[in-house]
């Protein structure tokens, strides 16, 4: 209507041209404001808050309750007391009532951090009349709140990184070069004490596949000198009770002096070790030498035929009428008779 009230009136062509350029610019700033929701002829409510930092909100950011959009910030300007604290405006486009304790957070939208104003309503029974200052504060965002959540792991992270970078310079000093020879060297010798080691096992499996049926024989030896150890129980027990008599005695003796005799047992015992390592000695040849354990096994046989003589033949060694007939059991008689006691052991067992 405006357009053709301008139209109806003659007037010049420059005047008609300003005219409608004046009305273009008041439409699209009419306009420009309507769509950030803030309407140019609408008187609305007005609120203040005041900041210390306004932490990044802009002029026409909303102003919300419960997340509803209820009006914009319609100025923001520093405060005239020359403090450097910032004055916002809030323009109300909802007619809510607002109680005057209420409070003007400032509020971050989404993960980018964009600013807005929450307005947390009070319980006050009085209501905030358009032009009151309301109270003002300010929420942490989300990105500060995963910084303050991140900040200690990353000064544990920095103080771990500054450990390790010690460490590897302390073990950067210690492997030199002599260092390194060091332990190639002992690497070295650890490789050739395993095949030592290795070799030495190989020669006593050898020995003993080669004389297992040595090993064998004497085993079943001494097994018969068990049973016949078992037959004399008695006179072994009081034998025992002998050695327990010299145990207790032995006991007695200073602890300092048994230690000192122990430890010249232990360099004896070393040294013949040592020889045996060699194959000297007795022993040591014994281990390399299949006449010692031939000798060694007969020497068993030979003591296995004599306890069974005693056993039989008490008489013959003992001049004492405990053990009753002097009859005389010649060596094929013993065997007789142990392979009687063999076989009913045997039959015995298989019941």
């Amino acid at each position: 209507m405006i357009l053709k009230i301008v139209m109806s009136i003659k007037l010049s062509r420059e005047f008609k041209v300003g005219a409608y350029i004046i009305i273009a610019i008041g439409m699209l700033y009419w306009g420009l404001n309507y769509l950030k929701g803030n309407d140019v002829f609408a008187s609305g409510t007005i609120f203040y808050a005041v900041y210390n930092n306004t932490e990044g909100l802009t002029k026409a950011k909303a102003v919300q309750i419960n997340g509803y959009q209820v009006g914009l910030v319609d100025e923001i300007y520093f405060h005239p007391d020359k403090s450097g604290r910032l004055v916002v405006k809030i323009k109300m486009q909802e007619d809510y009532p607002i109680a005057k304790n209420s409070l003007a957070a400032i509020h971050s939208i989404g993960f980018l951090g964009e600013k807005s104003i929450e307005l947390k309503l009070g319980d006050s029974p009085e209501m905030a009349e358009s032009g009151d200052t309301l109270a003002s504060g300010s929420e942490t965002s989300l990105s500060e709140e995963v910084n303050n959540q991140v900040a200690p792991i990353k000064a544990k992270a920095e103080s771990l990184l500054g450990s390790l970078d010690t460490a590897v310079t302390l073990l950067t000093g210690f492997l030199t070069e002599d260092t390194r020879k060091n332990f190639t060297q002992s690497f070295e010798n650890l490789r050739k004490t395993f095949e030592n080691l290795e070799n030495t096992s190989d020669i006593l499996n050898s020995f003993m596949v080669k004389n297992q049926s040595s090993f064998n024989k004497l085993a079943q030896n001494l097994e018969s000198i068990s049973q016949t150890l078992a037959s004399n129980d008695k006179n072994i027990s009081a034998t025992l009770s002998n050695i327990n008599a010299i145990s207790d005695s032995i006991s007695k003796i200073r602890v300092v002096q048994t230690m000192a005799n122990l430890n010249n047992a232990i360099a004896q015992l070393d040294a013949a070790l040592t020889k045996v390592n060699r194959g000297e000695g007795t022993i040591g040849e014994l281990i390399y030498d299949d006449r010692l354990y031939n000798n060694l096994n007969g020497a068993t046989e030979s003591l296995d035929r004599l306890l069974l003589d005693i056993k039989y033949n008490p008489n013959k060694y003992f001049n004492v009428s405990l053990f009753g007939t002097k009859r005389y059991y010649t060596e094929d008689d013993i065997k007789e008779i142990e392979k009687e006691i063999k076989a009913r052991q045997k039959a015995e067992d298989n019941k």
